[in-house]
Formats: C-alpha cells, structure tokens, sequence
C-alpha cells in the first residue's frame, strides 16, 4: 500500500493505494489557512485514511510553493 497526500489551495486530499494503482480509501478536508493547522490536518487525514495499514511508500504533491516563513 501507498499513501498518497495532496496539498491544494481549497482541498486537502488523501488516498490510499494497492500495489497494482487501484485506491483502496480516500478522504479530503478543507485546506486550513494556517501552517499551524495544516500541521495538525495532514497527520489527522493520513490516520483517516491508513486505518492501522502500514504503507510501504508515501508522496507528496503541491502545486506551486510552500512559503514556510510567512505561513
């Protein structure tokens, strides 16, 4: 399994994916508008998602930059 996280500018998306491309469980939240936020919401969608599966791999996709000093 695959854990797949998106950052969007309205959505945060996570997914879990089997080995063969097919996804097993999705979830998506509100983009928070704070870094502090954003930092309790990904674990919080990942967990969601996972559901104790353990996955061999993790990805990452944001469009655009993260700006890490303003946020």
């Amino acid at each position: 399994m695959y854990l797949g996280l998106d950052i969007g500018g309205t959505r945060l998306i996570a997914g879990l994916v089997d080995h063969a491309g097919r996804i097993e469980r999705m979830a998506a939240a509100a983009s928070p508008l704070s870094r502090a936020a954003l930092e309790q919401a990904l674990p919080a969608l990942a967990r969601q998602v996972l559901d104790g599966a353990v996955p061999s791999g993790a990805g990452f996709g944001c469009k655009g930059i993260i700006d890490t000093v303003s946020s």
